[in-house]
């Protein structure tokens, strides 16, 4: 079993890794970068282009974090580490993708951070307290359109597969450090193969959908 000076490195790393990629990705391309750019990198990196997408948006320095704004967030994530393991969460890069949401203007998104760490929240705590402080908006802070159109049509595909994914996520990882099983594996074979075929499916839909929304 992995010790906790080891987990949360492992944790911290994850963030660094995530703004890293978006580093990358923004020095090569900057800018949006030309169309498929993203599909390539991902390919290269063997992850998906959503991926690229808010690792991007992460490494921005004017909407996302500098490298002061990551060496503060990483003090954070050890400093507060416990308070999330005492409630049977971890700090991830799901919870940077919401924090992308929080506007950085007027101290908006440290005070988010600050309420994130105090409480040891998980990435649904996360994004229900997002919601009562900015209402319901979609990431990047895109608002949802009119039903029938065509960018309408995107934005509601978008908000319904990252919604389906998110439970994918939280059903489809072991819910205590140290342990191999997942809430899914209570499932039937048959059941599990099926809900595992349609987040590769609904995760290929996400990355079409962000590219076109781009």
């Amino acid at each position: 079993m992995p010790t906790r000076r080891e987990r949360v490195d492992h944790a911290v790393r994850a963030v660094r890794d995530f703004h890293a990629v978006g580093q990358r990705s923004l020095h090569a391309y900057p800018g949006r970068g030309p169309y498929g750019t993203r599909a390539a990198e991902a390919e290269t990196l063997g992850t998906s282009g959503e991926y690229v997408r808010k690792a991007r948006a992460f490494a921005d320095p004017e909407r996302g974090y500098t490298r002061a704004d990551l060496a503060a967030l990483c003090r954070a994530v050890r400093a507060r580490f416990d308070a999330f393991t005492a409630r049977g969460a971890t700090f991830g890069t799901t919870h940077v993708i919401r924090l992308l949401a929080v506007p950085k203007a007027g101290g908006k998104r440290a005070q988010m951070e600050a309420r994130l760490f105090a409480g040891g929240w998980s990435t649904d705590e996360l994004e229900a307290a997002i919601r009562q402080r900015f209402g319901r908006r979609r990431q990047g802070g895109r608002p949802r359109r009119r039903v029938g159109d065509r960018p309408g049509l995107l934005a509601q595909a978008d908000l319904v597969t990252r919604s389906w994914l998110r439970w994918f996520e939280q059903v489809g990882r072991p819910d205590v450090a140290g342990r191999k099983k997942t809430p899914l594996d209570v499932l039937p074979a048959p059941v599990r193969g099926a809900i595992r075929a349609a987040a590769r499916a609904l995760a290929a839909v996400r990355d079409v959908v962000g590219a076109e929304l781009d």
